[in-house]
């Protein structure tokens, strides 16, 4: 049965329908499911599952000058104003979007110039359960600063118009992102 499911996965993979990571995460909670299958005396042994081996995939870092392009297209966006600074925080951070939007005003210690990352889209945790603690860079401090005397008064640093924390299904701030990449010339070549 097993054999059969992994064979299906392959053959989705290999039509272009789902990418080999996606079906390697697959299979890595197929496993773990039989682990605790095993483990509760379900079933008598837990199948080898293969996994599709994943290629390390190379990424394309941006310059300062390219994340100045990028920020400057973003303020032009004038009908979107998070963008500039939620693009800015996570240039000059390295926090994940997730983090990025599930920050809060507590979370920013202008005296100590730290940025603490604890949740994730509103979860009370991080992707990896980490808090991270972030050094606020000097050109990160302004751009905070006057965007906490414009926010609405949430204790989100970037909220929904109701005051709320971004969803991770939350697509504008993308659309939104995607728009600042075009305009920037920065988009793919």
């Amino acid at each position: 049965m097993v054999d059969g499911f992994y064979l299906e996965l392959l053959g989705v993979c290999s039509a272009g329908e789902m990418s080999p990571k996606t079906a390697r995460n697959i299979l890595t909670l197929l496993g773990s499911m039989l682990n605790e299958a095993w483990r509760q005396d379900w079933i008598g042994r837990v199948p080898h599952i293969e996994k599709p081996r994943i290629d390390e995939q190379t990424f394309a870092w941006i310059t300062n000058e390219q994340v100045e392009q990028l920020l400057a297209a973003a303020r032009a966006d004038l009908l979107h104003p998070q963008l500039a600074v939620v693009l800015a925080v996570a240039a000059y951070t390295g926090l994940r979007a997730g983090e990025v939007l599930g920050l809060q005003w507590p979370d920013i210690a202008f005296d100590r110039r730290l940025i603490t990352a604890q949740r994730s889209y509103g979860k009370p945790y991080t992707k990896t359960g980490a808090v991270k603690r972030v050094p606020m860079m000097a050109v990160l401090e302004p751009i905070l600063r006057q965007w906490r005397g414009l926010a609405s008064g949430s204790r989100w640093l970037f909220p929904t118009r109701t005051g709320e924390v971004r969803s991770r299904d939350d697509r504008h701030l993308q659309e939104y992102f995607q728009s600042a990449v075009a305009a920037s010339g920065l988009g793919p070549e």
